[in-house]
C-alpha cells in the first residue's frame, strides 16, 4: 500500500512452534522497490493478543488502520499516520484495540475468520473473513463471509442481524459470498483469504 510518499510491504511472521507471532514491514520508493526491510512493527506480546497474523492496512480519512488476526479473532488497530508505527504505541492499542470478528480465543478454531478485509462503499464498511480449513487438499472447506457495518470499529452484521464478533455455536456468522461446492468432479478447493481489487472501471 502507499502511504504519503512510501509503498509498505507488510508481513506475518508466525509458525506453530514460535512463541509470539508478529506484523513486520519493509519500505520503498516504488511499487516494485526495492523494498528495505524495517523489521517489527508488533507482536502479540506487545499488545495482548493470539494470532496476530493476517495484516490489512485500511485508510479511512485521516486515519490509518489495520485488520490483524486468525481463529483467535480479529481486531482493529490503529497506526501512524506514516503507517509505520502503532498509535501512540503499544499500550495505547493493547488498550484501544477493537474486536471486529471472531471471539479472543486461545486454541485454534476455524469456524471463526482469518484473513480480515475491510473496504468502504456506499456509507458501510465490509468485513471479509475466511473459515474452515484451508489445507486439506480436495476437501478444504475455507470460503470467504462478509458481514457489514455503518462505523469501522463495528459492530459488523450479518443479514439476519447477528454480531460477527460473538459466538457462533460452530456455526459461522455473516454471509456467505465465496465458496466451492463440494464434489469429485471440482478443479477448485478452499477459496479465500481474499483481497478486494477496485479497478480504473469502479468495479470490484
Amino acid at each position: 500500500i502507499k502511504i504519503k510518499d512510501k509503498w509498505i510491504y507488510y508481513y506475518s511472521l508466525a509458525a506453530w512452534d514460535m512463541p509470539s507471532a508478529g506484523i513486520g514491514y519493509a519500505i520503498a520508493d516504488d511499487i516494485a522497490g526495492p523494498y528495505t526491510d524495517m523489521g517489527l512493527l508488533c507482536n502479540e506480546d506487545q499488545i495482548d493478543m493470539n494470532g496476530l497474523i493476517d495484516p490489512q492496512p485500511f485508510i479511512d480519512g485521516d486515519h490509518v488502520y489495520m485488520v490483524v488476526g486468525s481463529f483467535h479473532g480479529n481486531y482493529l488497530i490503529e497506526l501512524t499516520d506514516d503507517g509505520m508505527g502503532l498509535l501512540n504505541g503499544a499500550d495505547s492499542q493493547t488498550e484501544n484495540k477493537v474486536l471486529i470478528a471472531g471471539i479472543p480465543l486461545d486454541y485454534f478454531n476455524n469456524t471463526y475468520y482469518e484473513g480480515g478485509y475491510i473496504i468502504k462503499r456506499d456509507g458501510y464498511y465490509y468485513f471479509f473473513g475466511s473459515a474452515g480449513s484451508c489445507c486439506e487438499k480436495d476437501s478444504s472447506s475455507y470460503r470467504v463471509y462478509v458481514g457489514r457495518s455503518k462505523n469501522v470499529n463495528g459492530p459488523y452484521l450479518a443479514p439476519d442481524g447477528k454480531n460477527l464478533a460473538s459466538a457462533n455455536n460452530g456455526q459461522t456468522i455473516g454471509k456467505l459470498v465465496l465458496w466451492c461446492v463440494p464434489g469429485a468432479s471440482r478443479t477448485t478447493a478452499g477459496p479465500g483469504h481474499n483481497s478486494i481489487l477496485i479497478d480504473d472501471a469502479g468495479d470490484y
